[in-house]
């Protein structure tokens, strides 16, 4: 088979079942494609994605040095806070 000699592989197995990828032949700028985007993991870990389409992140101060703040206030940034900047999308 044309697909194993490619990938060396000999027989199905755990890592290698059948259903393995076989590659078109043609690299991505030979089809005229443009490269694929990598996700900035930096705003993946700080970032969700809402079903809506909007972004929510987790409020700032929550850490240490809370003994002054009002209980109102640390209760209130338990909540996800909603991202307003345009810029996000892009990153994701």
């Amino acid at each position: 088979d044309a697909s194993a000699r490619r990938w060396n592989i000999t027989r199905p197995s755990r890592w290698h079942p059948k259903t393995y990828p076989v590659p078109s032949g043609r690299s991505r700028r030979a089809r005229g494609l443009p490269k694929k985007l990598k996700t900035n993991r930096a705003a993946a870990q700080r970032f969700k994605l809402r079903g809506d389409g909007t972004f929510t992140h987790k409020a700032a101060g929550k850490a240490h040095l809370q003994a002054g703040e009002r209980r109102r206030a640390t209760l209130a940034k338990k909540a996800p806070r909603v991202v307003t900047h345009k810029g996000l999308a892009k990153n994701f």
